[in-house]
């Protein structure tokens, strides 16, 4: 990992130049990466676009420190759940999942961002109930003013 100057932030480097920095596949010269598809020339703009807050990227070099201590990752992983930022952990994560020695927790932890993604979708899901006593509301103000343009079309027609 670099630190990105003139911030306080952290950029995700690809562990070697012909790596994608996206998903971590070797890249083999290509242009583009052949498991994700992120063509090379977008490699930079993906790393700034990667950029994790001074407070997250220290929560990380933490990570780092001390790898096999899960409730660092535990840690971390809430902390960008709360700040939503899931994707800029899995960033971080991905390209350490093929690591021989860090591959385990990384993947382990990919699995544990999925899951808080779907929590976090859950949490702005609208209920059924909510969603069928809208319907109703909708469909009774309906029937009025389908009522009212009734008695007003009636009483035009009976006016003549």
């Amino acid at each position: 990992m670099e630190d990105n100057p003139g911030t306080d932030a952290q950029v995700v480097a690809p562990a070697s130049t012909d790596r994608c920095p996206r998903c971590g596949a070797e890249l083999a010269g290509a242009e583009a990466c052949g498991r994700c598809g992120l063509a090379r020339r977008f490699h930079d703009r993906f790393a700034q676009a990667t950029v994790l807050p001074a407070e997250l990227a220290a929560e990380w070099e933490a990570v780092l420190a001390a790898w096999e201590d899960a409730g660092r990752h535990a840690v971390f992983l809430e902390r960008c759940a709360q700040a939503g930022a899931l994707d800029l952990a899995a960033a971080r994560y991905r390209p350490l999942a093929e690591d021989a020695v860090r591959g385990e927790r990384a993947r382990a932890a990919l699995d544990r961002i999925v899951a808080l993604a779907e929590r976090e979708l859950r949490r702005g899901a609208t209920p059924r109930d909510t969603l069928r006593r809208n319907r109703r509301i909708v469909l009774a103000v309906a029937l009025a003013l389908a009522l009212a343009f009734l008695i007003v079309i009636v009483r035009a027609f009976l006016a003549h």
